[in-house]
């Protein structure tokens, strides 16, 4: 079977999901362990409720080589196939992105290259989106590479955007349809569909 670690920073409300649904599904993957950056995060309350090895390695921007190497270390302990990223406020080390190459995907909430890069998550997408009138956004997932976002697009599903939509009625429809995408690109990609 192969496996993922997920890592996350926040609610971890995409890794729950996750869970659930491979509990529900019983495919042909499953996820080994979760690591945060952030002792506030929702991580450990979920790994508790899946029963799954937790990791808090905080991220230390005074020793980063540090905390790139204690990623690693953590994540050689699973051998993991894939690493998810979802909701991961942190650029990922050198040292990391060596160890796992092609190995480390991302969600990201924009049909990307627009509307990605540094400081580019959550609402402040949502809103540069509307700014700009788009008439269409999206979800992307994509691999990791040493700049944000800007790793090979794996697939991407389009979202219209309706006449006078908020930001935040905006950020809602594409949550929605986010996490499921997000799962069956992973589900593809454990299939060898891409």
């Amino acid at each position: 079977m192969k496996t993922i670690v997920a890592l996350g920073s926040g609610t971890g409300s995409t890794i729950e999901f996750f869970c659930q649904k491979i509990l529900d599904e019983k495919p042909n993957f499953s996820i080994s362990a979760l690591i945060t950056n952030n002792p506030q995060s929702q991580l450990l309350q979920i790994a508790k409720n899946f029963k799954l090895p937790y990791h808090l390695i905080p991220y230390d921007k005074t020793n980063i080589k540090k905390w790139d190497k204690n990623m690693c270390e953590t994540l050689n302990l699973y051998k993991p196939y894939l690493i998810l990223l979802a909701g991961f406020l942190k650029k990922i080390g050198p040292l990391v992105l060596k160890q796992f190459p092609n190995q480390i995907i991302n969600s990201h909430p924009s049909l990307l290259p627009d509307f990605g890069g540094a400081g580019m998550y959550g609402s402040k997408v949502h809103k540069a989106v509307i700014k700009a009138k788009k008439t269409k956004t999206g979800v992307s997932i994509h691999k990791v590479n040493k700049e944000y976002d800007k790793g090979f697009i794996i697939a991407q599903k389009d979202i219209l955007i309706e006449k006078n939509e908020t930001a935040i009625e905006l950020e809602k429809k594409v949550k929605q349809i986010e996490k499921p995408f997000y799962f069956e690109t992973v589900k593809n990609i454990l299939n060898n569909k891409f």
